[in-house]
């Protein structure tokens, strides 16, 4: 189950056809990583939405990289130097 800020980014990040496997791609994405630190989860899934710009098949390649570094999503997403960015970040495109 996804937190509901995350939720409610979905909404307005994506298409209304996308939003369903935009859901189902970031609550299949369960880096082993992630288990104990719930606020990095919900950071990098928020940085991977921003980072997607509302592309489900954008999505999908950087959660990938989600997977692999999330030190590089936050990167790619302008979130590394702003450990609380993601609670205010609203797609703007």
């Amino acid at each position: 189950m996804l937190d509901p800020k995350v939720s409610s980014l979905i909404d307005q990040a994506f298409s209304e056809a996308d939003r369903p496997n935009a859901r189902a791609a970031l609550e299949s994405c369960d880096p082993a990583w992630a288990w104990n630190h719930e606020n990095l989860m919900i950071r990098c899934q928020i940085a991977a939405i921003a980072a997607s710009r509302g592309n489900l098949n954008t999505l999908l390649s950087v959660l990938i990289t989600f997977e692999t570094d999330f030190r590089d999503l936050l990167v790619g997403a302008g979130f590394a130097h702003d450990t609380e960015k993601h609670l205010t970040w609203t797609p703007d495109w």
